[in-house]
């Protein structure tokens, strides 16, 4: 599948992430923050940000989203021009079961790679600060041998590099920076494949796009304001901006068409790897998910979650092609995008 999972920061917080979004991070704006100083963007792009950490800080995403084998991908900026003594794994993969891991750290103007904790290799002097980076660290915790590869914007680093260990189901994957100095660790993006077939050290950016029109809905939801569901279901987090069908039921749902799709990524281009859809909400006694499709009769639905009173819980859904005849998303594709209670 070319892209699992796919995360474009925006303007929210440390706290956001963490309390609300389904991430775990500091909650300290002093140690991270969003940040548009350093972004990794490219000509015509709407307004980006990155999330920008002190060093040492660890960002661990949505539990959800974990692959056992695959590439995570993220493009750094150190604002700076040597590393913090404090230890720090740049990307880092743990298993629940051995509660062992997969990393890279970097030393002086090297990245050491680890296979299950032990030391596999070490690059060669890398240019690593005050220019965006595009690191991909290529794992697998499958079988009875895991396996790493880093690659740098684009170019393999390492070898492949194995070490005996039992097979992972569940997992974190989390990054953070080394670079010495208050906040000046900077990530633009991050990407997850589940498989090593695919292309994960290909430089690739994620970008935001927005819901613009409502499409239906099943039930009756009720904007947080106005009338519009897309309304409220749009730009970034905002847990006081939101729809709600209340009492629910199986099959209700609210469906938004993102239009305009090459207008909103603000570029001509020729191939999308994949999209995900991002929710977030509360609840109480059912389940739900989230789901994508092309002509809003085939969807590509994710993993269905139990959403809680007391917190938000997160669902997404990835689709790397279009769901209903497996043809690459173009800027011309349709997109429907809904949240249904099951």
């Amino acid at each position: 599948m070319p892209v699992t999972w796919s995360w474009s920061f925006g303007p929210e917080t440390g706290a956001q992430l963490n309390n609300q979004m389904g991430w775990g991070c500091s909650t300290n704006a002093n140690s991270v923050e969003p940040r548009t100083t350093y972004v990794y963007t490219y000509s015509g792009s709407a307004e980006r940000y990155s999330l920008v950490t002190d060093p040492a800080e660890a960002v661990n995403l949505p539990a959800n989203c974990f692959n056992p084998e695959g590439w995570v991908s993220i493009p750094i900026y150190m604002d700076t021009t040597g590393l913090s003594i404090l230890g720090a794994n740049t990307i880092n993969i743990r298993g629940n079961s051995s509660g062992r891991n997969i990393y890279i750290q970097f030393d002086g103007s090297a990245a050491k790679l680890y296979v299950d904790n032990v030391l596999k290799e070490v690059t060669t002097s890398l240019n690593l600060f005050n220019q965006w980076n595009y690191f991909s660290l290529k794992y697998t915790m499958t079988g009875s041998d895991w396996g790493g590869q880093l690659y740098l914007n684009g170019s393999p680093v390492t070898a492949f590099q194995q070490d005996p260990q039992s097979a992972e189901i569940g997992g974190i994957i989390s990054f953070a920076g080394k670079g010495n100095g208050d906040r000046v660790n900077y990530f633009g993006q991050v990407i997850l494949h589940n498989s090593m077939a695919d292309t994960g050290e290909v430089p690739r950016y994620v970008t935001r796009i927005q819901p613009t029109v409502d499409t239906s809905e099943n039930g009756t939801w009720n904007p947080s304001s106005g009338s519009d569901n897309f309304k409220v279901l749009s730009g970034s987090f905002d847990a006081s901006s939101f729809t709600r069908c209340a009492p629910s039921s199986n099959g209700n749902n609210v469906v938004c068409q993102s239009q305009n799709i090459g207008t909103q990524i603000g570029a001509s281009i020729t191939a999308i790897d994949g999209i995900t859809i991002h929710t977030f909400s509360s609840g109480t006694g059912q389940n739900a998910f989230a789901a994508l499709s092309d002509d809003n009769l085939t969807y590509a639905e994710g993993v269905t979650i139990t959403p809680s009173l007391s917190t938000t819980s997160y669902a997404f859904a990835t689709s790397g092609s279009q769901p209903s005849d497996n043809a690459s998303w173009t800027i011309s594709s349709n997109l429907f995008l809904k949240y249904e209670v099951s």
